[in-house]
């Protein structure tokens, strides 16, 4: 049996998070849940025949009218003007891949099945994979680089 400080280390150790501290886990568990409707609602829309750049026009726009909602309601920081600077370059350029991505994808729902476009699709997380580990010096653990190689397996076998 684990006393009350061992099993705070155990926790910690695999990085259990609790709803105080929802940590990074809860966080990416979000982004999969969002996403995931972002992607339904996108084979909703293929299903239905819509347009897709008026879908992604309004995507877009509220997704900015939210951000800037949601930035002033925190009282975001003015950063200095460099700073400022390089954060619209950064946001710009992800905002070009962002917008190719959506319409890619949404073309792709319209013209393929969704069971195929889709873990196609989630096949981006391996870049960010590759970067962490390249330019960042991140490290991966035989176990996780297991993972990472049968979910690229599990999406070759999907596309048989």
């Amino acid at each position: 049996m684990f006393s009350r400080s061992n099993n705070y280390e155990y926790i910690r150790k695999f990085e259990v998070v609790s709803m105080e501290n929802p940590g990074w886990f809860l966080l990416a568990v979000g982004s999969f849940l969002s996403y995931g409707m972002v992607n339904v609602l996108f084979k909703v829309g293929a299903e239905s025949e819509l347009n897709e750049v008026i879908i992604a026009l309004a995507l877009y726009l509220t997704a900015g009218v939210l951000a800037v909602v949601y930035y002033l309601s925190v009282g975001a920081v003015e950063p200095e003007k460099s700073v400022a600077l390089k954060s619209l370059a950064l946001g710009a350029a992800i905002g070009v891949f962002s917008l190719a991505g959506t319409l890619f994808y949404q073309l792709a729902l319209q013209r393929g099945p969704g069971s195929l476009a889709t873990p196609v699709m989630s096949l981006n997380g391996m870049l960010v994979v590759l970067v962490s580990l390249l330019v960042y010096g991140e490290k991966l653990t035989i176990t996780r680089g297991l993972g990472i190689l049968l979910a690229f397996i599990a999406i070759v076998l999907i596309r048989l």
